[in-house]
């Protein structure tokens, strides 16, 4: 069973109790999302339009911020977000968003229908797949930005593989980036084996360093 829980900055994550994994940091979720996803990825990459891919769209949150940034600075961003076991009505519904224009948005971005595009906003629209990224068919050089935002590598080392890398790097254009809170060696390792540029960069609260990589 779910868990929701209350993170330091006070928005929730939920806790998987059979990994022993949050969704997001303890330490603050929506602080985490915005500094690795939006500071380190979003706004990192130039563009009138951008492609944007997610690995685990998990509670909606980076797709959330993703989608307020979009309104703000008047990017059209396109959201794929791809996710093996979606959330069910009651266990989102738990996530508490004080304003009732996040209470809308959050709602709006769950019920979207799967397996199919849909224009939330002139400026936002979210593809959402139910699957295994491993199995799952992706475009060729279309995404400007990855978020990248699996469950740790101790908990799912199947997808921090440099294979996996791969196949996102031929599914991003030239000049794009994918970012993750992870900063471990291997998965640095993994990123360069599939050719990507790599840096490390100063992380979250309570995360010394995070990685953002470039095609």
């Amino acid at each position: 069973m779910l868990e929701v829980k209350k993170t330091d900055d006070g928005s929730y994550t939920l806790y998987n109790p059979e990994l022993d994994e949050h969704y997001h940091s303890v330490n603050g979720a929506k602080a985490e999302s915005k500094h690795v996803f939006l500071h380190a990825g979003l706004e990192a990459v130039k563009g009138k339009s951008l492609q944007v891919f997610e690995m685990g769209f998990g509670t909606g949150l980076n797709a959330f911020l993703a989608a307020r940034w979009a309104e703000t600075t008047k990017v059209k961003v396109m959201y794929h977000t791809v996710e093996r076991y979606p959330l069910e009505q009651e266990v989102w519904q738990k996530l508490q968003y004080e304003r009732e224009q996040e209470r809308e948005l959050i709602s709006q971005l769950h019920k979207a229908n799967w397996e199919q595009e849909v224009v939330l906003s002139p400026h936002f629209s979210l593809m959402k797949r139910a699957g295994d990224l491993r199995s799952l068919p992706l475009p060729f050089e279309r995404y400007h930005v990855v978020f990248f935002d699996a469950f740790g590598p101790d908990k799912q080392p199947e997808l921090w593989t440099q294979e996996v890398f791969e196949k996102l790097w031929m599914a991003m254009a030239f000049g794009g980036t994918l970012v993750t809170y992870s900063a471990k060696g291997d998965v640095r390792r993994a990123l360069q084996g599939a050719d990507f540029q790599v840096e490390r960069l100063p992380g979250p609260r309570g995360k010394r360093e995070m990685l953002r990589a470039w095609k």
